[in-house]
């Protein structure tokens, strides 16, 4: 899957050109780009096919996770794994100058309070997510107005 970032004047675009050449594109704020790169970043280096790229990429599309306007009943159930993927980017994206094992002991307590089972992340593979994102938010920051970030999922 192509997964494209735009920066506009006024907006930023989160645009997703699946293998079978269906599409699903949103309008984001800033900070949700960066989030975004944190899933690309952690679902990357975990191998993690269900989280939400990995469900993008095999025909969600990105307002099905957060669709307010239709009811619940209307929506699809978001699997565990997603789920576990969002509390473990929801804490990266607030310990990426933490150590590991502020980052380790916040994961737990997030996903234990879930009823969650904590996502399994070695010490090695949170440095080189934290690695990964930083040069994505880096490339992200030069990027002119006007221009777009584009990349393979997986990375």
């Amino acid at each position: 899957m192509k997964i494209s970032f735009r920066k506009l004047a006024d907006r930023q675009v989160l645009h997703c050109v699946r293998n079978d050449h269906s599409q699903t594109w949103v309008s984001v704020q800033a900070f949700t780009v960066r989030h975004d790169f944190m899933h690309l970043a952690a679902e990357t280096e975990l191998e993690w096919h269900n989280g939400f790229f990995g469900l993008i990429a095999t025909g969600w599309n990105i307002e099905d996770f957060s669709r307010s306007s239709v009811p619940d009943c209307a929506k699809p159930t978001i699997p565990e794994d997603a789920l576990r993927m969002e509390h473990l980017v929801g804490i990266l994206d607030n310990s990426c100058d933490q150590a590991f094992g502020v980052f380790s002991e916040m994961l737990a307590l997030s996903c234990t309070g879930a009823r969650l089972v904590t996502p399994h992340v070695s010490a090695a593979q949170f440095i080189r997510i934290i690695g990964s994102y930083k040069q994505l938010v880096n490339a992200w920051d030069e990027l002119p107005r006007g221009a777009s970030l584009t990349f393979s999922f997986p990375l």
